[in-house]
């Protein structure tokens, strides 16, 4: 399956592709259902995250939405057989005045960036690390055993690598405002380019690197742990 895949940059608006018109409040009162929501306040907007998970045997493990001004999007995770899934807040929050959001999923994670002007970042993937001095966001996401990496400046709101195909990420580092990683069983590194537009292999380092993790290491959350009122607070 391969997707062409658009970073979307919102004034308080969703994109068309997700689903607003299923009533949440309808699964509020639905005993097969448990929901939670968390409301968080951004610059002079309030959004409200929900999880809602069935409490009995169902296709779809968790239905996510991500609510502002009455409008919604909702995301299903349907088939889920391994992986976390459904919506995130992390712990370790690096935007000052903003907030990160992510949706955990084994076939198709997002990234929402929620900036104090009130706009609304929307990128591919799940497994994040957001370069503050740089101001600069690199989302990783997998899909049909192929990785893709996206890499968004948040200051000039422009793409910096539009989503590309890449190796798999073993270790990300940082040096200043550069970053690369290692793949599994390669030596050297993969240099992210800006200027260039494009992730190029390289036999050493320029200058000393720091490891970078992801903001949230989703390996290790148990699936079982996952759609609740707990991954909704900061974690």
């Amino acid at each position: 399956m391969k997707k062409t895949v658009l970073a979307l940059v919102f004034c308080a608006s969703f994109p068309s592709a997700g689903k607003t018109t299923i009533d949440l409040a309808a699964y509020k009162n639905n005993k097969n259902f448990t929901t939670a929501e968390t409301s968080y306040t951004v610059g002079a907007r309030t959004f409200t995250l929900v999880n809602i998970r069935p409490r009995v045997k169902s296709d779809t493990a968790c239905i996510s939405a991500v609510i502002i001004d009455k409008r919604k999007l909702v995301l299903f995770d349907i088939g889920v057989e391994a992986g976390a899934y459904g919506l995130f807040v992390p712990r370790r929050q690096p935007l000052r005045g903003g907030l990160v959001v992510l949706k955990a999923s084994p076939v198709e994670g997002k990234t929402f960036i929620f900036l104090s002007n009130g706009k609304l970042i929307t990128l591919p993937g799940a497994q994040t690390i957001v370069d503050t001095t740089g101001k600069s966001v690199y989302c990783v996401w997998e899909n049909d055993n192929q990785y893709r990496l996206t890499v968004f400046n948040y200051r000039s709101m422009r793409l910096t690598i539009p989503t590309t195909i890449i190796k798999q990420p073993l270790q990300w580092y940082a040096s200043g405002v550069s970053y690369c990683f290692t793949a599994p069983q390669e030596k050297g590194y993969y240099s992210v380019e800006p200027f260039m537009k494009s992730v190029v292999k390289i036999d050493q380092a320029e200058s000393d690197l720091s490891p970078v993790p992801y903001l949230t290491d989703f390996s290790k959350i148990d699936p079982a742990g996952c759609c609740n009122a707990k991954a909704l607070k900061k974690q």
